[in-house]
């Protein structure tokens, strides 16, 4: 520990002003070690650990600190600690800091160590990605026996294409959830928090990390076609002979996209029904549900679908709380309310959202619903919207829809003997 905050502090005597370093370590132990470590090394530093209300009111309390910490120096450090996992009042605090990030570097004027394990550190830099951006250096403190990734000797031949390839396919926040479904990928994603912040970057470290790792291979190029089976002949290309005979043999038979399917498990004679989540995992997907009379019946199982099976949140909207509106976010907030409402707003800020609408057909003007429904819709990126309804006429009013047939789940087997109707 001495050694490295000798080393810290001499790169901080070297970056006057505010500098951002990142350090991972175990504990606030760690943290407390560090901080007089850099005192012994003639870099004063003061261990801040915030709780509670503090989250909330951090991007205030960061630019005051400036004044309130001893004045040693014009580099005196601060050590901030935090812990996964965060809850509500440290992600909208984190997303307050984001927002003043210029503010706080300008009166905080000295380096800021932000100092927690793995988990912590890519948490913040997924919740305040513009600050993240200016940090200058980075340090990781720990043990000595973390085992190393496993490396293979042959590289993978189009590491930039595929980077590339990558970084066209997925959002940030996309890119990130699929290398945590792989093995090692939670390695991989704390391994990017000390990346550069820019996707392009982040595709072209994951690329090499996997590669690193032997992870290139067949069930890779399977989850990228999985995901984006239109793409799958480039995918297939890029994954070269082997792997493109590979993904030949376990392509799936041609499916009828009218149908949508209930639960996964439902039974129903062809064609073949397809889940919800299926439907919904292209970015922009836009999908009105035809069913029988009473459709709103088949709502929770779709919304208990999509917690189950999708890595989008569904979001259930009452299609009366849309008349008159100009966007989305004001009935949400109206629905929901709180911090809730704000968590469901920023997850539909990020494109993460599939918003289930229900009730068209009960609205007093169920057309003119539909329209400000598609109105509303364009301004949604890469949300998914799904409206339900039994009217097949309300397809005239909403064009960028795709229409299918909503199959409900049958009556279960055991019905019967339990004397149920």
């Amino acid at each position: 520990m001495a050694a490295v905050a000798e080393e810290m502090a001499q790169a901080l005597r070297r970056t006057p002003g505010f500098v951002l370093v990142p350090v991972e370590l175990n504990d606030q132990g760690d943290a407390d070690a560090l901080a007089e470590c850099l005192d012994a090394a003639g870099q004063p530093a003061v261990v801040w650990a915030p709780r509670g209300a503090e989250w909330l009111s951090l991007g205030t309390e960061l630019t005051r600190l400036g004044d309130r910490l001893p004045r040693v120096g014009p580099q005196d450090a601060l050590v901030l600690y935090g812990e996964a996992p965060l809850d509500p009042d440290q992600i909208r605090g984190l997303g307050a800091v984001n927002r003043t990030r210029d503010r706080i570097i300008r009166a905080l004027d000295r380096p800021l160590l932000w100092c927690g394990t793995r988990s912590f550190l890519t948490a913040c830099w997924r919740a305040m990605p513009d600050l993240w951006s200016v940090r200058s250096l980075s340090w990781r403190l720990l043990p000595k026996d973390v085992p190393e990734p496993k490396r293979v000797e042959a590289p993978f031949p189009r590491k930039e294409a595929l980077a590339a390839l990558l970084n066209e396919l997925f959002t940030t926040d996309e890119l990130l959830d699929l290398l945590e479904t792989l093995p090692e990928g939670r390695q991989i994603v704390g391994d990017l928090f000390m990346a550069d912040v820019f996707k392009s970057q982040m595709a072209r470290g994951a690329v090499e990390e996997l590669d690193q790792r032997g992870l290139l291979n067949l069930a890779f190029f399977a989850r990228l076609a999985e995901l984006r089976p239109a793409r799958t002949p480039e995918i297939a290309a890029m994954g070269g002979p082997r792997v493109a005979g590979g993904l030949e043999a376990h392509a799936p038979g041609p499916i009828e996209t009218r149908f949508a399917a209930l639960p996964a498990g439902s039974t129903a004679p062809s064609p073949r029904k397809i889940p919800l989540s299926e439907l919904t995992r292209d970015p922009g997907s836009r999908i009105l549900l035809l069913g029988p009379a009473d459709p709103s019946e088949a709502l929770p199982p779709l919304w208990s679908q999509l917690v189950e099976t999708s890595d989008r949140l569904p979001v259930v909207l009452l299609a009366t709380a849309l008349e008159g509106a100009s966007d989305i976010f004001s009935p949400i907030t109206r629905t929901y309310g709180g911090i809730v409402g704000l968590a469901v707003v920023d997850v539909i800020g990020r494109g993460r959202a599939v918003i289930l609408i229900d009730e068209l057909d009960e609205a007093p003007d169920p057309e003119g619903v539909a329209r400000t429904i598609e109105r509303v819709a364009a301004s949604l990126g890469d949300n998914a919207v799904v409206v339900v309804s039994h009217r097949p006429d309300i397809a005239q009013r909403l064009p960028s829809f795709k229409v299918h047939d909503l199959i409900a789940d049958p009556t279960p087997a055991n019905a019967e003997e339990h004397g149920d109707p």
